[in-house]
């Protein structure tokens, strides 16, 4: 550090944070904001009553960090300049990271169909969790490495817990491959597809699979999410879970089949399922409570209630 630095009031307890830290913050920031706005031109007045307040207090968390920012850069210049070395790649990098992650998703996926499609298979449906694990063992590590690398190079303590990560990861480097293994053997065994009249379901405790006719369902509930946060779904999320001989599968964010031409047409695949298995006369627990809040064409919105309504 310089002695221009040395000679200016060095913040010990609460480092300043760096440009890039802010930016990404106010990214995040924003997210409540832009919701705001386009629940107010697509006029979703259910869904402004929560999200008035929590916009609020985003502009002002906003407003309080850029002008603490701009304070301390001013007060503390040489040692801001010293904070803000190498910001200027986190961003891309993180795009980077995002890419790749999102790359490595499409990789996972078609390899599952690879592996485990089944003849004239119709639909497939993946659990909610893929996604948390994808996150676990891609981007975690994707964004550690970034980070210990760009650490390394601009000694920016804002980035120093990457790179204990990253040793940590090293030094116990069995375990953690271990672990890694696990968490995508986990995500690789869970699908399950739908054939004319047959659903295959796997999981990481049945990797081999479990075949159910259409004949065996049980129960069938539908509708729309009444929460307004939960692990896998929001408020408005149309949901569809069969049980089969006591054990539920739930599909709504269905992959068709795309060699079958009619498919094109999205979640017609769901309604043709749901008429099959109508045909056995279980029992249905539906309700078109809180549509309202889905955030759908008017289309699907009809299509999601035809569902709802055929009993």
């Amino acid at each position: 550090m310089d002695e221009k630095i040395q000679n200016e009031e060095i913040p010990t307890k609460y480092p300043y944070p760096s440009l890039s830290t802010v930016i990404l913050q106010s990214l995040m920031l924003l997210g409540p904001i832009l919701w705001l706005i386009f629940n107010y031109f697509e006029e979703r007045w259910e869904a402004l009553k929560y999200n008035i307040p929590i916009a609020i207090i985003s502009f002002i968390i906003l407003i309080v960090l850029w002008r603490n920012y701009i304070i301390k850069s001013r007060k503390n210049k040489s040692y801001q300049r010293s904070r803000n070395k190498g910001g200027i790649l986190l961003l891309p990098l993180l795009i980077f990271v995002i890419i790749a992650s999102l790359a490595s998703f499409v990789l996972l996926n078609s390899l599952q169909v690879l592996l485990f499609k089944v003849d004239d298979w119709l639909f497939y449906q993946m659990p909610d969790f893929n996604g948390l694990i994808l996150i676990a063992i891609v981007e975690y590590p994707l964004i550690a490495f970034v980070l210990t690398k760009l650490f390394k190079r601009y000694k920016n303590s804002e980035w120093k817990w990457a790179y204990e990560f990253t040793v940590l990861l090293k030094k116990y480097w069995i375990y953690s491959l271990v672990v890694w293994v696990i968490l995508l053997y986990i995500s690789l065994t869970g699908i399950t597809f739908v054939t004319e009249d047959k659903v295959i379901y796997r999981s990481w405790l049945k990797p081999q699979g479990i075949t159910y006719e259409y004949s065996d369902v049980d129960e069938i509930k539908t509708g729309y999410s009444g929460k307004l946060i939960s692990f896998s779904q929001k408020k408005g999320t149309f949901y569809y879970k069969v049980s089969f001989k006591g054990r539920w599968i739930t599909f709504g964010t269905t992959s068709p089949n795309e060699s079958i031409e009619r498919y094109n047409d999205s979640y017609l695949e769901l309604e043709e399922f749901d008429e099959k298995l109508m045909k056995y006369s279980p029992k249905k627990i539906s309700s078109r409570d809180n549509e309202e809040h889905a955030l759908l064409d008017d289309r699907y919105i009809q299509r999601f209630g035809r569902i709802i309504e055929n009993k």
